[in-house]
């Protein structure tokens, strides 16, 4: 979870968090399989899309706002995700940049 450390109304944390994570998103879909491409970019674009709505939030209470519009996806992210970790515990070794 990127946000596991941010605390709810940190605005600039969490936009900094989700910032990081889209790097390491955009990391991964560099070497990631076909095999996990579609939850990778599901991912990926939620997250995306996210960091957007939240360019111009400075107020905690719109940052809550905003994600409200983004918890219908939720359970869909939190499957995709499983998933990935599915693939990477059955697929990769631990250290490994590759699989």
């Amino acid at each position: 979870n990127p946000l596991e450390d941010v605390s709810g109304g940190d605005v600039e944390g969490v936009r900094g968090a989700i910032d990081e994570y889209e790097e390491a998103l955009e990391e991964v879909a560099a070497v990631a399989p076909e095999e996990i491409g579609g939850d990778l970019e599901m991912i990926r674009d939620a997250f995306g899309r996210f960091g957007d709505a939240l360019s111009g939030v400075e107020d905690p209470a719109d940052l809550v706002q905003v994600a409200r519009q983004f918890q219908g996806e939720v359970s869909d992210l939190q499957a995709a995700a499983q998933r990935l970790e599915e693939y990477s515990e059955e697929n990769c070794q631990e250290g490994s940049r590759t699989g």
